[in-house]
């Protein structure tokens, strides 16, 4: 994994912190993830991208739906699936 990939899933990380801790709206955060995923340089291995749309999927389809509230505890099981994955690839990445 290149150091600019690497930068980026950094980024992802920060912003699913800032969303946690009350800093980024559920809006900016989605833009922001999807804005990370478009910027990679490489493919990441395996099965990140599949995973990654399922969990960007929903915070999506919940910001569009404008449902945040009534399913806070999922929007934060799909933020801690993508930490997950993020530490994972970049796990993965440096042995």
């Amino acid at each position: 994994m290149n150091p600019h990939t690497q930068r980026l899933l950094g980024r992802v990380r920060s912003f699913l912190e800032s969303y946690r801790q009350g800093d980024l709206s559920l809006s900016y955060l989605v833009s922001g993830l999807e804005a990370s995923l478009n910027a990679l340089e490489e493919p990441i291995q395996g099965n990140f991208y599949q995973k990654w749309y399922v969990y960007w999927g929903r915070l999506e389809e919940i910001l569009a739906l404008d449902m945040e509230s009534e399913h806070n505890d999922e929007v934060l099981e799909n933020i801690q699936g993508l930490e997950r994955l993020i530490n994972a690839a970049l796990q993965s990445a440096t042995g």
